[in-house]
């Protein structure tokens, strides 16, 4: 596993496993991640915690009692952390946020703003 990134809303590591990819994002409470645009679907898993999971606008309560989302290739999401929390992000795309809806991560920017 290797940490790819790191900064007050926590952790994130990449783990290849086969032709698949494993994101696990380690994110402190009330922080905010994503707004972002994969070119390649995915699953998203919570494995510890409570997040507020927001695909194309749709709020969904994420806990490690849900079965995995799936977010379509194409499709903006972000995610707010009701409590510390681990979720994983499994893919066959390669980990990397370069295209993002304007909206969803003006609002993620906001939420981690109100925390600087």
């Amino acid at each position: 596993m290797k940490l790819v990134h790191q900064d007050k809303r926590g952790s994130i590591f990449v783990e290849k496993n086969g032709r698949k990819e494993l994101t696990i994002l380690n994110t402190h409470k009330n922080m905010a991640r994503g707004g972002c645009i994969h070119t390649f679907k995915e699953e998203f898993t919570v494995i510890s915690g409570i997040v507020l999971l927001f695909i194309n606008s749709v709020a969904h309560l994420a806990t490690e009692d849900n079965k995995p989302f799936l977010i379509q290739k194409n499709t903006s999401h972000y995610f707010i952390a009701l409590t510390d929390s681990v979720v994983v992000e499994e893919s066959s795309g390669v980990f990397c946020c370069t295209i993002y809806d304007k909206k969803d991560r003006e609002i993620v920017n906001k939420i981690n703003k109100l925390y600087d």
